[in-house]
């Protein structure tokens, strides 16, 4: 994938990749300097569970990486397994 770098040194991340990795406008990214180019990590916030009765939320927004399928069955498994007896 290609994109160009402005006057102003800004980059154009692909929207495909945006959504893939959670990166969010406004996000803080970290850029690390490699041999034979960079790379950019974003720092992401620690996700929030919120009770909602009995149920279980996790809240989205900006520096919130989206959870992936086995993300949610991995957290639906250790909920279900903490209220086994």
């Amino acid at each position: 994938m290609k994109s160009q770098i402005d006057s102003a040194g800004r980059i154009v991340i692909p929207k495909e990749l945006r959504d893939r990795y959670g990166l969010r406008k406004g996000q803080t990214v970290t850029i690390i300097p490699l041999p034979d180019g960079v790379s950019i990590v974003p720092e992401l916030a620690e996700r929030r569970f919120i009770r909602n009765g009995p149920l279980l939320s996790i809240e989205t927004g900006p520096g919130i990486a989206p959870l992936s399928d086995f993300d949610v069955e991995r957290i639906r498994d250790e909920q279900l397994k903490s209220k086994s007896p």
